[in-house]
């Protein structure tokens, strides 16, 4: 008798520290992936900001206005100690911004994005984002002003955001777990404004709705694929999960508004120059108004925003309160 309940205290205490070194590998993965993940965020968006100012040459890089002048040959681990130092120096000239780390860039393109090739589509979003924050919060520190903004970053924000098309196949195979329709109306209308408003109409890039929806668009982006990129490491800290849930209460409406007030502010110079409209008579007799494509637009963030908001209130509830969401029948 005495000997059984020896064996039980022994295996209640064995489970016991079985459990407690599986909590603490879990702690220790956690942390690891917390810290790799923040230095991936540190050395990637400078290094994609020197790959693509290196073969885009109108790219403008973070540290604004250098001229760099694009090498033949392809981008390429340095093959000497020679080619290590001048390899070191050209990165540092085109962005110098964070010092030391730009050592270990040469070497992080081929052995940790090889490492993690299967997550690739969905890693690489985020660092494209914080590459355009760290430009929008340097040009602002420089100049003090949002004046001349959307000029010095538009070609990082039209690869990135033409570049966010790939979502919608992400969402087509499963990377991620997003809605194909929330996915497609929400990169089709940021393409939208980005390409057919503020491209097309200069005279409204320095308005201050442009700022407004590019900072939503930013934080929102940052935020998002930071949830999917700890996600996949099975690592996700509920920081990131409360504020993937929480900041679109806030920066949804936010963006709503930058984008409508934007598109507001074009309809004078539309109507003026009647640009990418086409009058009758014509031989495809065939007639369309920009001007009042515009107002269409316009009238559709009524019945789609709200869709688009209580879609992800519904993904709220259910994650951060595990209700269970039933859809109704038709």
């Amino acid at each position: 008798m005495a000997s059984s309940e020896e064996d039980g205290t022994n295996g209640g205490a064995s489970e016991a520290g079985e459990e407690k070194e599986a909590t603490g590998k879990r702690r220790r993965l956690g942390l690891l992936a917390t810290v790799w993940l923040t230095s991936y965020n540190i050395i990637l968006p400078d290094f994609l900001s020197h790959l693509i100012g290196t073969y885009i040459p109108a790219f403008p890089s973070v540290c604004a206005e250098e001229e760099w002048k694009c090498p033949e040959e392809k981008h390429k681990p340095p093959s000497s100690s020679v080619d290590l130092v001048d390899h070191v120096h050209r990165i540092q000239s085109v962005v110098p911004l964070w010092g030391i780390f730009k050592t270990i860039c040469p070497f992080y393109e081929y052995s940790l994005i090889k490492k993690l090739k299967p997550y690739n589509n969905v890693i690489i979003h985020k660092p494209m984002w914080l590459v355009l924050a760290i430009a929008m919060v340097r040009f602002y520190m420089e100049k003090g002003t949002h004046k001349g903004l959307y000029k010095s970053i538009q070609k990082t924000l039209k690869f990135f955001q033409t570049f966010a098309l790939l979502e919608i196949v992400h969402c087509l195979i499963g990377i991620v777990p997003t809605s194909v329709i929330v996915a497609g109306v929400q990169v089709s209308s940021r393409i939208f404004m980005v390409w057919l408003i503020t491209h097309s109409i200069k005279p409204i890039q320095n308005e201050e709705s442009v700022v407004l929806f590019l900072v939503v668009w930013t934080v929102t982006e940052i935020t998002r694929y930071s949830f999917y990129t700890f996600s996949l490491l099975d690592h996700l800290p509920y920081f990131i999960k409360w504020a993937r849930y929480n900041f679109f209460i806030i920066l949804y409406p936010v963006g709503v508004v930058g984008e409508l007030l934007t598109i507001y502010a074009a309809l004078p110079y539309v109507k003026k120059t009647g640009m990418f409209s086409i009058r009758l008579p014509n031989k495809y007799n065939v007639s369309f108004d920009y001007y009042y494509f515009l107002l269409i637009t316009m009238a559709s963030y009524i019945p789609l925003f709200p869709q688009l908001y209580f879609y992800m209130l519904r993904q709220r509830r259910k994650v951060l309160h595990g209700e269970v969401i039933v859809e109704k029948e038709d």
